[in-house]
């Protein structure tokens, strides 16, 4: 016959030393679970640093190459301008290299991890100066045919002087730099 009395509760329960043992290991996987979740909070948190770092650099690089590109070459020829008003010569205008935006060209991929309102003023900013570029490409072009004595170069030159001029002046200077040095 089987005995169908209940068991003694220490056999089918757990011993205070079971319990204490299953609450332990229970209390040390909460604790190590939370040492991930730390662990994970705080490189997220770097991850960010280093994220907000990068864009801090690409900014910080992007504004050094509009301002020295102004200063180099946009400054000098305005200044230039209104000294010379009728002079066609620009001889103030520096040739440009074959890439005169290499940050931002280097760059163009990752602009969007920056604040749209700074993308799109740097994008139309580097639109306007690509435009002025290409004008003072053919410019240089029409010197050169100038400079073999024919007459359509000197054409070219006076016909892009006065686009050369409005390009220059609609190329803001960066506002916290002194323009005058």
């Amino acid at each position: 016959m089987i005995d169908s009395a209940p068991a003694p509760a220490a056999t089918m329960g757990l011993t205070s030393d079971a319990w204490a043992t299953l609450v332990a290991a229970f209390i040390g996987a909460a604790a190590a679970l939370i040492v991930v979740v730390i662990r994970r909070l705080l490189e997220g948190r770097d991850r960010t640093r280093e994220e907000n770092g990068r864009k801090q650099a690409i900014a910080t690089a992007l504004l050094f190459e509009i301002d020295n590109h102004y200063r180099s070459n946009i400054r000098d020829l305005l200044n230039f301008f209104e000294k010379n008003d009728n002079d066609t010569s620009l001889t103030v205008i520096k040739p440009m290299s074959a890439n005169p935006f290499p940050v931002y060209v280097g760059n163009a991929s990752v602009l969007g991890a920056l604040p749209p309102t700074v993308v799109e003023a740097i994008v139309h900013y580097y639109g306007e100066l690509r435009g002025y570029v290409a004008t003072l490409s053919q410019y240089s072009r029409g010197l050169e045919i100038w400079s073999e004595n024919n007459p359509t170069g000197r054409a070219i030159v006076l016909t892009l002087v006065p686009k050369i001029k409005k390009e220059a002046a609609a190329i803001p200077a960066l506002p916290s730099r002194n323009r005058g040095t």
